[in-house]
C-alpha cells in the first residue's frame, strides 16, 4: 500500500518555455559601465570578455542539443568547451543540465557556474534541484531562497522550496511557499498538486482533494494529480473513485509503476484479487527493485490462499522502509538449518495481533529440536510464556541470552512452509494462569446468562495524520459503541466488555447492559483470564480477537469490507481460528447489515431460545 502523494519534478527556468529563453546569450551579463573607470576601460574590459566567451554559433549549438534532448552530446560539448572556457558560466551552467538529464552528479559542475555568475536566479536554482536529487535538502533550500533573493516572485522556486521543506517534514512552511507561489502564478497546476499532498500530510484531506481538482482543471492530462486525488481518495474508502483516479493516470503515462500499484491496492480493497495481482506485476515489469509492489503482491496472494509464492514475497516487507529490520547479528533463520541444539530467538515485528497469531510456531520450532526464546512487547510477555515449547520470554531492551538463530515470527510460516493444508490450528495454545482465571470466575460470580464479550474499536492512533493509511484503516475497521445497541436488546446475555482504551470506553457512558471491569486489565494475560470466563467474544478486527481465539473460545468477528489478507477473500470462518465466524460488510462501510446480521445469529445462540 502507498498513501504517499506524489510531487512534481523542481523547475529549472522560470519561462517554463525552451532553455534558450531563459539561458541563451541575451542573459550573458556584459555591461559597458564600470563604475570607477573611464570609457576607454570599460570597452578594454568588454573587450577581453568577449574574448573569454565561446563563439555564438558554439553555444547556439549546445543550446539546440539540449532543446533537442542529446544529453550525451550536450555533455561532450560543454565538457570541451569548459576546458576552453573555464570562466564561463553558461557554459558549466549546461554542463550541469546535460548531466542532471543523464542522472549523474552535477553539483560541482553547477557550483562553479554558480560562482561565475552569482547574480544568475535560474542558476542557483538548478544547483538547489541537483542538491535536492542527492539528498542535500539543507543546500537545496539555501539555493531556492538565495534565488528568491535575486528574483522573489518566481513562482516556480517557491514550488521548490516548499518541495524541499516538505520533505525536511517543515509541513507548515512548505503551505507557505505553494500558497505564495499561486499568488504569483494561480494557474500553476503542479503547485495546485504539490499543495495538496503537504495539506493531506497534514490530515487536511478535503482541501487537498480541492487542490487537485483544481489542478486537474488547469492541465487535464497531469497524471501525478491524477494519481495524487488517488490517494486521497482512496484514504477516505472511496475505492471505485481512486480506481477511476489512477485508470486515467495510466491512460496518461502507461509506465507510471506508482500508478499501477496503487491501482493494484485499490482493486483489493475492492476485493478484485486477481486484477490486483496482475497491476503488481505491471509495477514489479516496470520496476523490478519495487519492494513496496512485491509486499502488495504477497497480501493480495495470501488473501486468496496462494501461501506457497505469498510468503516468499512477503519477506520484501524489508525492503520499503515501511518495517525496520530487527538488526540482530544471529543468522536469519528461514526453515533450511538444522535446529538440533541450537537456540533460536523468535522476536515480534509489528503489532499485538500479529504476535499473538503467530507465536504458535514456536511450538513447532521447537519440536525442531531447537531451545526457543522469544521477544515480544512487554503487555504479551507473561501471556506468551504460556505457549508450549518456549524456554523463556523478553520484553524489547531486556538483556538477552546467547542464541545461535533468528526469525521475525511473521517469517515462521514461510520457514515452516505453511499451506492452506497445514496451518497449526490447534487450540489453545496460549493460557492465562489457573489464579488469575479463578480470580474472574469469583469476580463474575454464578453464571446466569450467556456471557459475551465485547470490543468494538482499535488504536485510533492519534499521533499520526488523519490520511495516514494505518490511521485510515483504524477508522475503517473500528465502530462506535452505539453500533452494538441493537445486539444489548436481545435478552438471556450478559455482555462483559473488553474494550480498552479512554475514548472508547467513554462511549458506553455506564450503559447498564455492559458490564466494565477493563480497569483492571494490566496486561494480556488478564484479558485472557476474563475471557476464560465468557462463553464468546464479539470483536472488530483488533488484537482481542487474536486473543480470543488463541485462548480456544468461539470469536465472531466484525470484519470490514476491504478484509485484511488474513482473514482471507470470500470466506465466513478462518483457518487460523477455528472458533470464528466473519461477519464481513457487503458494502464499504455498511455497519448496519453486519451488525443485523449478527443480532440474528446471537439470539439464536442464547440458552433456551429453540424452545421459546
Amino acid at each position: 500500500m502507498n498513501t504517499t502523494p506524489g510531487r512534481n519534478d523542481p523547475c529549472t527556468c522560470g519561462s517554463g518555455e525552451k532553455y534558450k529563453k531563459c539561458c541563451g546569450r541575451d542573459r550573458i551579463p556584459v555591461s559597458s559601465a564600470q563604475t570607477g573607470r573611464g570609457h576607454a576601460d570599460a570597452a578594454n574590459s568588454v573587450n577581453r570578455m568577449q574574448q573569454s566567451m565561446p563563439a555564438p554559433t558554439e553555444m547556439n549549438r549546445l543550446v539546440g542539443l539540449l532543446n533537442a534532448g542529446r544529453y550525451a552530446e550536450l555533455e561532450s560539448g560543454a565538457r570541451l568547451l569548459c576546458g576552453q572556457y573555464p570562466n564561463f558560466g553558461h557554459v558549466w551552467k549546461l554542463l550541469g543540465l546535460a548531466l542532471r538529464a543523464q542522472g549523474k552528479e552535477a553539483v560541482t559542475a553547477l557550483q562553479n557556474a554558480v560562482k561565475l555568475m552569482p547574480g544568475d536566479a535560474e542558476v542557483h536554482n538548478i544547483l538547489g534541484n541537483a542538491y535536492k536529487g542527492v539528498g542535500r535538502l539543507d543546500d537545496a533550500v539555501a539555493c531556492y531562497r538565495r534565488t528568491l533573493q535575486i528574483k522573489p516572485d518566481f513562482a516556480e522556486v517557491h514550488c521548490n522550496l516548499g518541495a524541499a521543506l516538505q520533505d525536511l517534514g517543515s509541513l507548515d512552511d512548505a503551505v507557505a511557499s505553494y500558497e505564495r507561489a499561486l499568488q504569483i502564478k494561480p494557474d500553476f497546476a503542479e503547485a495546485h498538486s504539490n499543495l495538496g499532498s503537504v495539506l493531506q500530510g497534514l490530515g487536511r484531506l478535503d482541501d487537498a482533494i480541492e487542490n487537485y481538482r483544481r489542478a486537474l482543471v488547469i492541465k487535464p492530462d497531469y497524471a501525478k494529480a491524477h494519481y495524487n486525488l488517488g490517494v486521497a481518495l482512496k484514504s477516505i474508502g472511496r475505492f471505485d473513485d481512486a480506481v477511476s483516479c489512477y485508470r486515467r493516470a495510466l491512460a496518461i503515462k502507461p509506465d507510471y509503476a506508482m500508478a499501477h500499484n496503487n491501482l493494484g491496492d485499490a482493486l483489493r480493497d475492492l476485493g478484485q484479487f486477481e486484477e490486483a495481482v496482475t497491476c503488481f506485476r505491471r509495477a514489479l515489469r516496470i520496476k523490478l527493485d519495487f519492494a513496496e509492489a512485491r509486499w502488495n503482491l504477497s497480501i493480495s496472494l495470501l488473501a486468496q490462499g496462494h501461501y506457497a509464492e505469498g510468503w516468499q514475497e512477503f519477506e520484501y516487507r524489508w525492503k520499503g522502509g515501511a518495517i525496520p529490520p530487527r538488526g540482530l547479528a544471529q543468522p536469519l533463520w528461514l526453515g533450511d538449518a538444522d535446529l538440533s541444539g541450537k537456540a533460536i530467538l523468535l522476536h515480534a515485528e509489528q503489532g499485538f495481533g500479529d504476535t499473538l497469531q503467530f507465536v504458535r510456531y514456536a511450538t513447532l520450532v521447537a519440536a525442531r529440536g531447537a531451545t526457543v526464546y522469544l521477544e515480544v512487547p512487554r503487555p504479551l510477555k507473561s501471556l506468551a510464556a504460556s505457549c508450549a515449547g518456549v524456554a523463556a520470554v523478553f520484553a524489547p531492551g531486556e538483556t538477552l541470552p546467547l542464541f545461535d538463530y533468528q526469525c521475525p515470527m511473521m517469517s515462521l510460516p514461510l520457514a515452516c512452509k505453511t499451506e492452506l493444508a497445514t496451518i497449526p490450528a490447534a487450540v489453545p495454545y496460549l493460557a492465562a494462569s489457573p489464579d488469575k482465571i479463578a480470580y474472574w470466575q469469583e469476580k463474575l460470580d454464578q453464571k446466569t446468562a450467556l456471557r459475551v464479550g465485547l470490543v468494538w474499536a482499535g488504536d485510533p492512533r492519534k499521533h499520526l495524520a488523519a490520511g495516514h493509511g494505518v490511521r485510515a484503516i483504524d477508522g475503517q475497521r473500528s465502530i462506535h459503541f452505539d453500533r452494538l445497541l441493537p445486539l444489548l436488546q436481545i435478552p438471556g446475555i450478559e455482555f462483559i466488555s473488553l474494550q480498552v482504551g479512554d475514548d472508547a470506553r467513554r462511549q458506553a457512558d455506564g450503559n447498564p447492559r455492559l458490564i466494565d471491569f477493563t480497569d483492571e486489565l494490566r496486561d494480556f494475560e488478564d484479558t485472557a483470564a476474563l475471557i476464560a470466563n465468557l462463553d464468546m467474544a464479539i470483536c472488530v478486527d483488533t488484537s482481542v480477537a487474536h486473543l480470543v481465539g488463541a485462548v480456544g473460545k468461539p470469536v465472531w468477528l466484525l470484519n470490514r469490507y476491504n478484509t485484511c489478507w488474513r482473514w482471507l477473500s470470500g470466506r465466513e470462518d478462518s483457518p487460523w481460528y477455528l472458533g470464528m465466524r466473519i461477519f464481513r460488510q457487503p458494502s464499504m462501510g455498511d455497519w448496519n447489515s453486519v451488525i443485523a446480521d449478527v443480532k440474528r445469529a446471537l439470539a439464536l445462540v442464547v440458552p433456551g431460545r429453540e424452545q421459546r
